[in-house]
């Protein structure tokens, strides 16, 4: 791994713990994963075809994609003061839908 790879692994584990401490505390906790990329992400799996993800690359962008039964989101923000809210949506969402009816 070069010096470029590891300082940019390691600004994406600091934009992702400013990302986690910025989460509502009602939230639940996600699953901290390392994608082959060299980034880092986030991991809310709630059941097959029900998950969330954020992933964060050192760029100071966080892209996103959640599956929601047959429906599907994806995008990406620039990491700021507080989470965009189309992103607490997405995550609203996956835990309000009705995994028994898709």
């Amino acid at each position: 791994m070069s010096d470029r790879d590891i300082n940019r692994l390691i600004q994406a584990v600091d934009d992702l713990l400013r990302f986690l401490k910025m989460l509502p505390k009602d939230i639940t906790v996600p699953e901290i994963l390392e994608e082959p990329d060299g980034s880092v992400a986030l991991e809310w799996y709630r059941w097959t075809r029900y998950t969330f993800v954020v992933s964060f690359s050192g760029s100071g962008n966080i892209s996103y994609a959640g599956l929601y039964g047959t429906d599907s989101a994806h995008g990406t923000e620039r990491l700021g003061a507080v989470i965009q809210p189309r992103i607490l949506q997405h995550l609203a969402e996956l835990y309000t839908a009705d995994i028994n009816n898709d």
